[in-house]
């Protein structure tokens, strides 16, 4: 089979590298990505990227608020998105983690049901109580999660690999343009459980199974600085959605230690060595200039003490998260 991955970013520069040298690594032979109005050596590394085959590259320019929308309709044009037999989108903070044994999207479709969809509840972690860009893996700096449990009584955001031959494009959430019947619509979860096992509503939904074949690890804050350029940035999808104390307390989730793709860490970071080996030492240096630079722009921000992103960042550090939460 033939798995192809999506995804949208802007100024994404420290973690790019990290996060196509895992995805490549279980199994998504062509990974699709657009940018829009980066300025953070995202293009430079998607470019470089680009020119060694490893990912398909495109300029995403659409109205403020749409681009995310914009580039899974051009992503559908993709030959690389039509012959696939799965495509899933995610954003460069989500992770697909397979627990199926073997640890690949092959391995996952193979424990899987006969289904056209899978739907992957997140798994959300937290800023560990972390308050500095590190140089770090994100995989492995960031190990607290929400409780594993909490899936099967709360309803849970997820993300859907799919079919392309039973619709036309990626949603946020959810597969768009249906192109079958409703009776050949065959869904299941990453616990491989059909629909009718488990409650769900628009894009959330539980799972009984706890996620036993697969998740999407979502590091949506990271760490406190990080936390404070992301809401600097702004969000992708939602122009109007603020990214502040509510936001950071909301999803803030550090009330159990997951490892399971910490455990992986050192082979996502020989995928990195040979490609910047590949590169000629191109992609480690750009990695390393994006995170300077995030520093760089984090500390310009804090000088000035009466602006919002420094009264963010104050609350952050005072609230942690750390405490066991619901």
């Amino acid at each position: 089979m033939s798995y192809t991955l999506v995804a949208t970013a802007k100024n994404e520069g420290p973690a790019i590298l990290e996060w196509v040298a895992y995805h490549k690594m279980i199994g998504f032979e062509t990974i699709i990505i657009y940018q829009n109005d980066s300025d953070d050596l995202t293009h430079e590394i998607l470019r470089t990227l680009r020119d060694m085959g490893e990912i398909a590259y495109f300029y995403n320019r659409a109205d403020y608020g749409r681009h995310q929308v914009k580039a899974y309709k051009r992503a559908a044009r993709q030959a690389a998105f039509r012959e696939a037999q799965w495509v899933l989108a995610l954003d460069l903070d989500e992770f697909l983690l397979v627990r199926a044994d073997g640890g690949t999207v092959q391995n996952l479709v193979d424990a899987m049901p006969e289904c056209n969809q899978i739907m992957l509840n997140w798994k959300r972690f937290g800023g560990a109580g972390k308050t500095r860009i590190s140089q770090d893996l994100v995989v492995e700096t960031f190990t607290l999660a929400e409780d594993e449990a909490r899936v099967k009584t709360r309803l849970t955001p997820f993300k859907t690999m799919f079919d392309p031959n039973a619709y036309t494009r990626c949603g946020i959430h959810r597969p768009q343009g249906q192109l079958i019947p409703e009776d050949q619509v065959r869904i299941c979860n990453g616990s491989g459980l059909p629909l009718n096992a488990y409650e769900h509503r628009n894009f959330r939904a539980k799972d009984p199974g706890q996620r036993a074949l697969a998740q999407i690890n979502h590091y949506i804050t990271k760490d406190a600085a990080s936390f404070v350029l992301k809401s600097y940035r702004g969000s992708a999808h939602q122009a109007n959605r603020a990214i502040d104390r509510k936001y950071w307390t909301r999803r803030n989730y550090n009330s159990q230690e997951d490892l399971l793709l910490a455990a992986r860490a050192d082979a996502i970071r020989d995928r990195m060595q040979e490609l910047d080996a590949a590169s000629g030492g191109r992609l480690l240096d750009l990695r390393d200039q994006a995170i300077e630079l995030h520093r760089s722009r984090f500390d310009a921000l804090m000088e000035d003490s009466a602006t919002v992103y420094r009264d963010l960042y104050t609350y952050c550090l005072e609230n942690p998260g750390l405490a066991i939460r619901d």
